[in-house]
């Protein structure tokens, strides 16, 4: 059995001085295969009990000096890292999966507040990642006759549609869809405070946003409001310049181009999402959907992110790309010399 041993965050000390390497001896024969998991990394959002985001084992590991109250959920692993307290023991605890991922204080019920912003024609399919944050609507759960224990875990969600051509006006979507706009990037309803987070699905890759979009983002991102992005999204997050000295993606096929244009971010083409402080980005498309699901993770319990991801049937998969960028790139080279032929033949059939 795999075991993840975690620790105790208001019982430790984060000084880097009372940072140890942890021997294997330290632990019990059985568990000496055991991941430490490195506790002290940051604080529950909300004083939320959770377990480690991707572990599907039965039980957890604790290791901590008193009972434990909250813990990170960051999943990050160290090589038996441990922060130790002088003259304290440290005592063993296993608990079932089920216990820890219920909640130790009461979730905050405020609704929260997204405004898409749809710059120019956007994906339809980066759109549609915002159904998954609506999801957590106690009305929604209420519809889908959940028990419930969920229902109270869910989070009343409210959505508004940002463009250009302002409130009434009708944006176009790919696939000849249009939305009907209900505020213009002006509106005082979605300047910064009435707003709790923005999501910038993708425009057409050559898209260069005008001002108005470019001066709410950078308010927005000011204010601290969560910005999340998702595919070519990132091009109004680049061109507004807040995308500087922050972890960075976006789609994997134009993060050379990106790394060219706006140096200034650190782009990376290992991971299907990142999040780097109030700035939330995804590489193409449905890589939103990995995004939206480690976004929910920090507004609501596990139990219902969890059950949202298998309603939906959207994998719970690994941010790490199974390929490297060489790989894909081949791929779709491959894919153009394959439908080579099939040009050629058609142009002397012409």
């Amino acid at each position: 059995m795999r075991l993840q041993l975690c620790l105790d965050w208001d019982n430790i000390l984060t000084s880097p001085k009372r940072r140890s390497t942890l021997p294997p001896s330290f632990l019990p024969s059985h568990l000496s295969n055991c991941a430490l998991y490195h506790g002290c990394l940051e604080r529950c959002p909300n004083s939320l009990l959770y377990p480690q985001a991707y572990n599907f084992q039965p039980f957890l590991l604790f290791v901590t000096t008193s009972f434990p109250v909250r813990f990170s959920y960051h999943p990050v692993f160290t090589q038996f890292h441990l922060s130790q307290q002088p003259r304290r023991p440290l005592h063993l605890i296993i608990f079932p999966n089920f216990i820890l991922s219920t909640t130790t204080t009461t979730m905050t019920r405020k609704p929260l507040r997204v405004g898409v912003l749809l710059v120019g024609t956007v994906q339809l399919l980066d759109l549609a990642a915002v159904d998954l944050l609506f999801m957590i609507d106690p009305s929604y759960l209420t519809a889908c006759t959940l028990p419930k224990p969920l229902i109270e875990l869910g989070r009343p969600v409210s959505v508004v549609y940002i463009g250009k051509a302002g409130p009434q006006a009708h944006q176009e979507t790919t696939s000849n869809l249009s939305l009907q706009l209900t505020h213009s990037p002006t509106d005082p309803a979605v300047q910064p405070g009435a707003l709790d987070v923005i999501l910038i699905p993708g425009p057409e890759p050559s898209t260069v946003p005008d001002a108005e979009y470019l001066d709410l983002v950078r308010a927005h991102n000011a204010a601290g409001t969560h910005i999340l992005s998702i595919c070519t999204g990132i091009l109004v997050v680049a061109h507004a310049g807040i995308a500087k000295g922050k972890h960075a993606t976006g789609p994997r096929m134009m993060i050379p181009m990106l790394r060219e244009k706006f140096p200034e971010a650190q782009w990376d083409d290992s991971l299907r999402a990142v999040h780097d402080g109030n700035l939330w980005c995804s590489g193409g498309i449905t890589n939103g959907h990995d995004l939206i699901a480690m976004y929910l993770r920090t507004i609501v319990a596990e139990p219902l992110v969890k059950t949202i991801l298998g309603m939906s049937d959207v994998p719970q998969r690994s941010l790490k790309y199974d390929s490297a960028p060489t790989t894909d790139n081949l791929f779709f080279l491959w894919q153009v010399l394959r439908a080579l032929p099939s040009m050629l033949f058609r142009s002397i059939k012409a």
